[in-house]
Parts: C-alpha cells; structure tokens; sequence
C-alpha cells in the first residue's frame, strides 16, 4: 500500500493501493474514481514542492519552471555524455546558503571570466603532488591580485614583460650593511657611436667608430673602438674627449671612474705611458688623461694623437 506517490514500485503489478484504496484484481469500480483522484492529488503534492521525489527516472527531457532543490545530503547529477551548463545571461553563480562566492561568466566581449565574488577572498589553484595536497597558485584578491607560485614558472614560449618602473625583487636574499636597493628594475643592450672632439667643440674626423653597450639595473658596461682618419695636430693643445656614450654617469657626490685604454700610434709625453679615461659625475663623456707612475695626471691633448691611432675601451659606470 503507497501512502504517497514516492513509495510506489517500479514494478507495476505490486502496486495494489492508493490510499488504502484497492486497485487489485476484483476491486469495486468506485475505486478507480476514488483511486485516480488520490494519485492527481499526489502529483500535486510534487509540483507544488510539498512532497518530495526520492527518485526521479525520466528519458526525456526535463523542464522546471520553479527551482529545483534538495534540504538534505548530497545532490548527483551522473551522466553517460557531457554535462551542458547553458545560461541565456552568460552566468553561472555558485552560492552557499543564498551567498554568492564565484561565479563564471562571459562579458560583452565574449571573453570568460572567472571571478571571487567575496571582499578580498583569495583564489587557490589546488592539487595533489604525489599524495599531497598543495596550493600551486594563489592569487591574492587584498593585494591587487597579486599571484604567489609555489614552486617557479617555466615559459615555454614568449618573454616575461615587466611594467616600467618594475623589476625582480630580491630583498629575499640577505643585505650588505650599505644596501639601498634590491629591485633589478631594468636590463637593456644596444650599439652606440662614440666621437671624439676637443675642448674648442671640434670634432675630429674618424676612419673607424663602433661602441656596443649592455645596461643591467644601474650599471652600464660599455666597449668601443675608434680609429683616427687623420692626426690632432689641428686641434693642438686642446684637450680631448670622447663622447657618444648611451647613457649620462649618476649626478652622486664621488661618483667618478677612470680606465686604462688600449692605444696605439699615440705620442706620449715624457714620463707617461698610459692613457686614462676619466668620467665625472653628470657627464655622457670621456677626458682623456695622461698617466704614469708617480706623476699628476696631465691633460691629453691633440698633439698626441697620430694619423690612425687606435683608442680601445671596455669600461662601466652607474646611472641615476
């Protein structure tokens, strides 16, 4: 005997009462009026939502008008194909207790966006390695998004861009008692023309002339190399620069390099043999200096420079 419509069985000839109404072989007729109608009230109990399906078979389709819900335990959609989630607003909302936490939904572009829904609630990539459970990803809605991984990134393709005035933070690591900064904020490698001119704003005419530069942070590693089409005796005793370079030395109190140059055919004075190049603070150029042991530098002048001298340079210095 089924008291309600969820406990009728699937198999047709058990079922012999409807509300203690007879429907076996030999009933009275009245009963199959009475019956009929204890089974329509039953179904409304069902579309009504005041009585429950604890089992539903259908081989067809479907279609609800209210919601559909379940109060207690788990709810199973088990499936043989795919599983289609089709939404005419592009949502799909996931709720606990009415709360909406994240929903997937594709905007006016077209794009697919996957979105916390709570203030500064996280997001986490989850996983097993081997057994354990880890956070391969988090992304830190308190923060602006920022993305912490947990064990590095690999680019298989395409470059890692940094936005300007960003770079590799590595205050991690441990700091010398000076430290001012532990932000590599930039890296750039380039060719340069250096020329060469004296202290008259004359520049000298050149055979050769080729500088190649690599920028990592604030230091700037340059090489160059020049070759004279004619001599300095034009510019006499002017002093000599050489100029060009990529980027101006920092405007810092003492911030001065001086580098020994590789030369030749050039006429050294008496008790001299070296040729310096000498950046001051604030300046995109070399002064050339005479050097020596146990001397004063002397200014190098143009009279020292031969037809095709050769002035070679690998050198660094620090930007602002």
């Amino acid at each position: 005997m089924a008291n309600n419509i969820t406990q009728y069985n699937a198999t047709a000839g058990s079922n012999t009462a409807i509300d203690s109404i007879s429907i076996d072989e030999g009933m009275a007729a009245s009963n199959v009026n009475n019956a009929i109608r204890s089974l329509m009230s039953h179904l409304k109990n069902v579309d009504t939502g005041s009585q429950a399906l604890t089992a539903l078979s259908v081989t067809g389709n479907v279609t609800v008008a209210g919601n559909i819900q379940k109060t207690s335990g788990d709810f199973t959609l088990d499936v043989a194909g795919d599983i289609n989630l089709d939404s005419d607003s592009g949502y799909v909302l996931f709720k606990d207790g009415g709360t909406e936490h994240a929903r997937i939904f594709q905007n006016n572009s077209g794009d697919v966006n996957i979105g916390s829904q709570i203030s500064d609630k996280d997001m986490k990539f989850t996983g097993n390695d081997g057994g354990v459970a880890i956070t391969a990803l988090t992304l830190d809605m308190s923060n602006d998004g920022h993305a912490t991984f947990k064990n590095g990134v690999t680019l298989t393709d395409g470059n890692l861009v940094v936005a300007n005035g960003h770079g590799i933070d590595f205050s991690a690591a441990g700091n010398a008692s000076g430290m001012s900064s532990e932000l590599l904020s930039d890296y750039e490698e380039g060719t340069f023309t250096p020329t060469v001119f004296d202290s008259g704003g004359n520049n000298m005419n050149l055979a050769q002339a080729a500088g190649f530069y690599t920028k990592i942070g604030r230091s700037v590693h340059i090489n160059f190399y020049i070759v004279l089409a004619s001599s300095g005796s034009t510019f006499a005793a002017n002093q000599i620069y050489i100029g060009g370079l990529p980027f101006t030395n920092a405007n810092v109190t003492n911030n001065v390099n001086m580098h020994q140059m590789v030369r030749s055919n050039v006429d050294s004075i008496s008790g001299y043999h070296e040729v310096i190049a000498y950046i001051d603070k604030n300046r995109n150029y070399y002064q050339l200096l005479h050097g020596g042991d146990n001397v004063s530098y002397e200014n190098f002048r143009g009279t020292a420079l031969s037809n095709s001298c050769q002035l070679v340079l690998t050198a660094h210095y620090f930007v602002s």
